[in-house]
C-alpha cells in the first residue's frame, strides 16, 4: 500500500473514530456504532476498534455479538450519519462469529479471546438460560433455601413469563426482598454467576429424580388408586377431601375419564347409552379413541348404530370446547353412577377370562 493512501485511510479511519465516540453514549449509541462497524466489513472495523478504549470496546463488541442483521433503511442512515462515502456495501450480518473475526483482525488471536469473553461471556446465551426448559414447580424447587439475593438474580436472566410466574409463587415477603433486589440491580461478575449455575446444573442432576416424583405426585396417586378396589379407592379421597377438597376434585377428575368406558360391563353401559339421544351419543363419539367409538357403538342396537352413525356425519366438524363440556358430563354422570353402587368399574389389572 503507497504511503499517501495509508494516511488517507489513516485520516477516514480516525474520523470515523471521532464520529463513534460522540455516538456512542448509552446502549443505544454503543449499538448504531456496532452495526456501523459491521457494515464497514472486518477489515476496517478492525482498523476502528483499535482507537478505541477497552471498555467502549467491549460494549460495542457486545452489540456486535447480538447483533443479527442490519436493516436496510439504517444502514442508509448511518452511511449519512457518518457522512461517509456511500460504496457498494452489503447488508451484513452480525453474530458471536463475526465479532470474534473483527477482533482477531484488530488485536491478534491472545487478546482477541480475552476481550471477547469478556464483552460475551456466556458466547451469545443468556445466563440461567437452562432453566427455562424447566417446569416452574421444578424450579421452586431448586430456588427452595436460596438467598434473597441469588433468586433475584436468577429472575433476571428468566424469560418474564416464568420468571412472573416465579416471583407470584414466592412467600410474601420474600417477593417484597426479592423485587426490591431486582429493582436495584446493578453489574454482576461473570464468575459470580459461572458458580450460581454450576450449583444448579449439580442439584439438578443428583436430584432430578427426586423433583421429579414430587412434581408427578398426583399422576402417580391416580395410577395406583385404579389398580385399587373401589371402596379402598374412597376411603382415600374423601380422607384427602378432608383435608383439600379441590385437590380430591381434581384426583377424581383424572381417575375417571372416558377410557374408562372400556372398564364398564356391557349390561351397564347400554342402560346408560339408552338414557342419551342420537345427537349426544354423536358428540360423544368425536375425537374419542376408535377403542372407545367401538364400545359405544357395539352396545346400542344395529338400528340405532346406523341412526348415530348417520347424525355423527350430519353434525361435521364441533368445536372442541363444546364436545370436551359433553364428555366431562358424561363421565362425571357415570362417575355419580358408580358411586351410588349402579355401575361397577373393573379394576386395571382385572382382566376377563372365558
Amino acid at each position: 500500500m503507497g504511503k499517501g493512501l495509508a494516511n488517507s485511510n489513516r485520516a477516514v479511519n480516525n474520523k470515523i473514530t471521532t464520529g463513534l465516540l460522540k455516538t456512542a453514549s448509552g446502549e443505544s449509541g454503543y449499538r448504531k456504532a456496532a452495526q456501523f462497524l459491521l457494515l464497514l466489513g472486518k477489515e476496517r472495523a478492525a482498523e476502528v476498534l483499535k482507537h478505541l478504549e477497552p471498555d467502549e470496546i467491549e460494549k460495542i463488541v457486545k452489540e456486535i455479538a447480538f447483533t443479527e442483521e442490519v436493516d436496510k433503511g439504517d444502514a442508509e442512515k448511518l452511511l449519512t450519519e457518518f457522512d461517509f462515502l456511500k460504496e457498494k456495501i452489503r447488508l451484513p450480518r452480525g453474530g458471536i462469529d463475526r465479532a470474534k473475526e473483527i477482533l482477531l483482525k484488530a488485536f491478534g488471536e491472545g487478546k482477541a479471546g480475552e476481550l471477547l469473553k469478556k464483552a460475551v461471556p456466556y458466547e451469545g446465551r443468556r445466563p440461567f438460560d437452562f432453566l427455562n426448559d424447566l417446569e416452574d414447580e421444578q424450579i421452586m424447587l431448586l430456588l427452595k433455601g436460596e438467598s434473597h439475593r441469588v433468586i433475584s438474580l436468577i429472575l433476571t436472566f428468566l424469560e418474564p413469563q416464568k420468571a412472573s410466574r416465579i416471583l407470584s409463587s414466592l412467600e410474601p415477603e420474600t417477593q417484597k426482598q426479592v423485587a426490591r433486589r431486582i429493582a436495584t440491580m446493578q453489574e454482576v461478575d461473570f464468575e459470580v454467576i459461572a458458580s450460581i449455575e454450576e450449583k444448579l446444573r449439580e442439584r439438578i442432576r443428583s436430584q432430578g429424580r427426586i423433583v421429579t416424583e414430587e412434581i408427578d405426585g398426583r399422576k402417580r396417586l391416580v395410577e395406583i388408586l385404579k389398580y385399587m378396589n373401589s371402596d379402598d379407592e374412597e376411603r382415600i379421597i374423601r380422607g384427602i377431601a378432608e383435608k383439600n377438597l379441590e385437590l380430591s376434585r381434581e384426583i377424581k377428575d383424572k381417575l375417571f375419564t372416558i377410557e374408562d368406558i372400556l372398564m364398564i360391563d356391557d349390561q351397564d353401559l347400554q342402560k346408560i347409552l339408552n338414557e342419551f339421544s342420537d345427537q349426544e351419543l354423536a358428540l360423544l363419539l368425536k375425537g374419542k379413541s376408535e377403542e372407545v367409538k367401538d364400545k359405544i357403538l357395539s352396545n346400542i342396537s344395529a338400528r340405532r348404530r346406523s341412526m348415530v352413525e348417520e347424525e355423527y356425519l350430519h353434525l361435521g366438524a364441533v368445536r372442541k370446547s363444546e364436545v370436551d363440556k359433553f364428555t366431562v358430563e358424561f363421565v362425571q354422570y357415570l362417575y355419580e353412577l358408580r358411586e351410588e353402587g349402579k355401575i361397577t368399574r373393573r379394576r386395571a389389572d382385572d382382566r376377563l377370562i372365558e
